[in-house]
C-alpha cells in the first residue's frame, strides 16, 4: 500500500487572515505606508525574542494577579485584565476568567504554547500555563537560552527531536507527538499537576503578533480567532499550524460550530461580559510597533464580528460602515492613556459606548482615516 503523502503545508499561505501582519509585510497600506516593509530574517528573529520576553512577563503578571484576586486585594477586579493562556492570548476580566476557564477546559488544566517558524515549522520555544479552579497558579517557559537541550529532546516513539517533529506531519499528528514531550516536561517541573488535562497549542509568529500584540480590540481578536480555528472551513486546502488546541476542548469546539458573528459575541461574553476591552503589551515590542504599528481607530465591535475572509482573498471583507484608519508606529503604537486616540491600553467600556467612541473619532478626525 502506498503511504499517504502529507498535504501541502505552507504557513505563509495563511498569512492573509492575519490582517495587520499581511498588510505590513505583503500588501502595503494605501494612504499610510503604500509599500510593504521587507521582512528580513533579522527583523523576524528580533520579533520572536521580544515576544518571548513579553510572554515571560505575562506569565508572572497573571500568576500574581490571581493571587491578589484570591486574597481580595484587587479593588476593582472587573477593570483588571491579565493575560490568558488560551487563544488568542488576549487579556480578560479577572472576575470572569475563572468561570470561563473551568467551562471551556475543566478545573485543572495545562495549555502549552509551541511557537513554530513561519517557513520551516520548526519549534522555537514553549511556554506553559497551569490553571487550578480557573485561576493560573503556575507557568514555565523554555527555549534555546533557558534550556538548550529541551528542543533537541527526542520522542521515544519516532526518535526525532521535538523541534523538528512537525516539519513533516499534519497538525493533528505532529501536534500530538509534541504534546507527549510537553507533558513529560510538565510532569518533571510540576509533578503535583501530573493528572491535569493537557492541551498543546501550536502557532506561528504571524498569528501571535497579529492577535497577541497588534490588534487593539478584544472583539476583533475573537473574530480573527474564529477564522484561524476554521481555516480549512473557509476555503484553505489544509488545516494549519497557525493556531489550534491539540486536542481541542469539547466546549470550545462546540462554540466554533457557530458562524463567526455568533461565536465572536458568545466567546467574548464569557471573558468580558458586556464590555469591550483594549489589550496591552508589557514589554516595549519595539520591532513590532515600528514595522507593523497599530491602528489609530479600531473597528467597531459589530464590524469586527462580521468581517470575513476566504482562501484566495488578500483582505477581509467588512460591513459597509467600516472605515480603515491609518496606523501609528514606534512608541506611539502603544496608544497609552492620555494619547489623543480613542480607547487606549487597558480601557474597559461597554460595547455600545465603545461603538460611540469609535464613530465619534471618525467624525471628528477624518485625517486619521486612510480612505
Amino acid at each position: 500500500m502506498t503511504k499517504a503523502e502529507r498535504p501541502i503545508h505552507d504557513p505563509t499561505m495563511v498569512w492573509p487572515y492575519n490582517r495587520h501582519w499581511y498588510s505590513a509585510f505583503v500588501l502595503g497600506r494605501p494612504n499610510d505606508r503604500d509599500e510593504p516593509v521587507k521582512l528580513t530574517q533579522a527583523m523576524y528573529s528580533r520579533m520572536l525574542q521580544e515576544e518571548l520576553e513579553d510572554w515571560v512577563s505575562r506569565i508572572a503578571e497573571c500568576v500574581h494577579t490571581f493571587r491578589y484576586f484570591r486574597e481580595g486585594r484587587l479593588k476593582d477586579p472587573e477593570k483588571v485584565t491579565p493575560f490568558l493562556t488560551y487563544p488568542p492570548a488576549f487579556v480578560a476580566k479577572t472576575n470572569l476568567n475563572p468561570s470561563a476557564t473551568v467551562m471551556l477546559f475543566g478545573s485543572s488544566v495545562d495549555v502549552c504554547f509551541a511557537c513554530h517558524d513561519d517557513w520551516t515549522i520548526e519549534i522555537h520555544y514553549f511556554f506553559d500555563y497551569h490553571y487550578e479552579n480557573g485561576m493560573q497558579t503556575y507557568g514555565w517557559t523554555s527555549n534555546y537560552e533557558i534550556d538548550p537541550e529541551l528542543l533537541n529532546r527526542r520522542h521515544p516513539k519516532v526518535g526525532e527531536p521535538v523541534r523538528e517533529i512537525c516539519c513533516s506531519r499534519p497538525i493533528h499528528e505532529g501536534g500530538m507527538l509534541v504534546r507527549d514531550i510537553e507533558m513529560d516536561i510538565r510532569n518533571e517541573k510540576s509533578p503535583e499537576f501530573a493528572r491535569a488535562a493537557f492541551h498543546n497549542f501550536p502557532y506561528h509568529q504571524a498569528t501571535s503578533t497579529d492577535q497577541g500584540i497588534v490588534d487593539r480590540s478584544s472583539i476583533s481578536s475573537m473574530a480573527e480567532l474564529w477564522h484561524g480555528f476554521n481555516i480549512d472551513k473557509v476555503g484553505w486546502p489544509f488545516e494549519s499550524y497557525n493556531e489550534d488546541h491539540v486536542p481541542r476542548p469539547a466546549g470550545l469546539d462546540l462554540m466554533l460550530q457557530n458562524p463567526c458573528d455568533v461565536f465572536t459575541y458568545r466567546y467574548h461574553g464569557l471573558l468580558y461580559g458586556e464590555d469591550w476591552c483594549s489589550k496591552h503589551t508589557i514589554g516595549p515590542q519595539e520591532t513590532c510597533h515600528e514595522f507593523i504599528g497599530n491602528e489609530m481607530i479600531p473597528p467597531t465591535p459589530d464590524e469586527s464580528a462580521h468581517m470575513s475572509i476566504r482562501f484566495g482573498m488578500d483582505r477581509y471583507k467588512w460591513p459597509e460602515t467600516f472605515r480603515q484608519s491609518k496606523y501609528l508606529y514606534g512608541q506611539d503604537a502603544k496608544v497609552m492613556p492620555g494619547d489623543p486616540y480613542p480607547l487606549p491600553e487597558t480601557a474597559v467600556v461597554p460595547l455600545e459606548e465603545a461603538t460611540k467612541i469609535i464613530q465619534k473619532a471618525r467624525e471628528e478626525h477624518p485625517e486619521w482615516l486612510a480612505e
